[in-house]
């Protein structure tokens, strides 16, 4: 199978590459033809070509900025340079062609230099756009992945570059820093096993989004499985216990009042839920009791009616609550793939994926998933995940 893909990653990508010089090549065949009188000359025909060779230059500008910011992801030098050239030289061979064809030159140079004026302008703005996009892009690689207070978590996941196989953090995490790799407890399957090592080298962070930084390398893993792909880390800390703590369902039925809750209207409002679309008879309540009794509740509400969705999920909304069915403190939105409730030492945390909708239409490889992450203190959810 890795063969076959060796063998036909690189065909697609010839492909690929070839259908987009075509596309930029069109508007300078189209002149050319007309040109060399293969083609009769027609007025709409040169406008289109202008038209397309104008919208092409404005976003020749990401091909100006590859060249400019090279990394090993973009396209190769000679790529670039052969657009930028393309889409430069494309306009001024039209100008000279329609100026000395046409008889409406007035009207013409008029038009080349509003539009040329305007395109200009976009390409200067779409180059602005492109470089505040990578430096949000590194902004957010060196965002802190947790608040200040509490115990630092990160990302952790294997990596293989060549034959050398690596285990990295996210972010940049201290040299020496202490590092106790999870087992993910973000996933259906949850076991509960962990391992120990030590940051090292760190990968300085780079502002293409597409290349290999804002990552940390652990070094001296020690007792780490390896069918452990990824996970959480917790840093500069020892951890004795890393344990489930199992939900259990519960036979009381759903309160229709708690669609007045402050907590579930708030979040009912940002997510457009309606309260009459969820099937309150067939709610699933489940409860699980952690450190000092303190007792979790989810309530898993099914939506009667979702909107059509690129990749269709038939997970529910779900609430959670402490010590009290009614004393909800955070909401799941629809499409809640797995929620888990775990002890590390003396605290206690609760963890959630969540699938974002998608709209037809928009091809991706994979739906947005959101990890949630929440310790639990007292009668109190405190959000680590997404950082606040």
């Amino acid at each position: 199978m890795n063969t076959f893909y060796s063998i036909l990653g690189p065909i697609i990508g010839i492909g690929i590459t070839a259908v987009l010089l075509l596309f930029l090549a069109t508007p300078l065949l189209l002149g050319l033809l007309m040109a060399l009188k293969i083609w009769r000359y027609r007025e709409w025909l040169a406008m289109l070509a202008v038209g397309m060779s104008l919208a092409i230059l404005v976003e020749s500008a990401d091909y100006i900025y590859n060249l400019i910011y090279m990394t090993t992801s973009r396209f190769p030098p000679t790529l670039n340079i052969a657009v930028s050239v393309l889409t430069f030289a494309t306009p001024p061979f039209l100008f000279v062609l329609v100026l000395a064809r046409s008889r409406r030159r007035s009207w013409w140079a008029v038009a080349i230099l509003i539009l040329t004026s305007l395109s200009l302008l976009a390409m200067r703005s779409e180059f602005s756009a492109r470089v505040e996009r990578d430096a949000e892009a590194y902004r957010q690689g060196m965002k802190p992945l947790t608040p200040q207070t509490g115990t630092g978590f990160v990302r952790w996941w294997r990596h293989y570059r060549g034959l050398k196989e690596m285990i990295l953090l996210q972010g940049h995490i201290p040299e020496a820093t202490r590092i106790v790799l999870l087992t993910d407890p973000f996933t259906s399957r949850f076991q509960p096993q962990f391992c120990t090592g030590t940051a090292s080298t760190y990968w300085p962070p780079v502002k293409d989004p597409a290349e290999l930084g804002n990552v940390t390398e652990v070094a001296g893993a020690k007792d780490c499985h390896q069918d452990w792909v990824s996970g959480m880390a917790a840093l500069d800390r020892t951890v004795s216990i890393y344990q489930a703590v199992p939900f259990q369902p519960v036979s009381a039925g759903f309160d229709q009042q708690l669609f007045a809750h402050p907590v579930v209207r708030r979040a009912f409002q940002e997510y457009h839920y309606d309260p009459a679309n969820f099937d309150t008879a067939k709610a699933v309540l489940r409860q699980a009791t952690g450190l000092r009794q303190t007792v979790l509740f989810s309530t898993a509400l099914q939506p009667l009616h979702t909107p059509p969705n690129a990749f269709p999920c038939s997970e529910p909304a779900v609430l959670i609550s402490i010590h009290d069915l009614g004393n909800v403190k955070a909401v799941l939105p629809y499409c809640a793939l797995n929620w888990n409730l775990f002890q590390l030492d003396d605290e206690l945390y609760f963890t959630a994926t969540t699938q974002a909708p998608t709209p037809p239409g928009y091809e991706i490889m994979n739906p947005d998933q959101t990890n949630w992450l929440w310790r639990v203190d007292g009668t109190e959810l405190k959000q680590l995940w997404p950082p606040l």
